[in-house]
């Protein structure tokens, strides 16, 4: 290492990168994309009279419990049960 008080900081031997692959050339295999399910209608999986619908998200900062109102929103509460189940 030289001691050189008017070299500029951070001057030095600069390193040089190579390539192993060509340019453009895919290391690996691309995932293929999956086909978007789609539905034409959500099928009727709730039963308010008989359950209370709850959603339970688990984070690492705990756990939050959601009350799904299935008698003010009955297609939206169905919607979500179909979609998440």
């Amino acid at each position: 290492m030289r001691d050189d008080d008017d070299a500029p900081i951070g001057a030095g031997p600069v390193g040089t990168a190579t390539a192993t692959t060509p340019a453009g050339t895919p290391t690996t295999e691309p995932t293929p994309t999956p086909d978007p399910r789609m539905f034409e209608q959500a099928e009727d999986v709730t039963e308010p009279d008989i359950y209370d619908y709850r959603a339970t998200i688990e984070t690492d900062k705990g756990t939050i419990e959601i009350d799904l109102f299935e008698d003010l929103a009955p297609k939206t509460v169905n919607n979500f049960v179909f979609l998440a189940g």
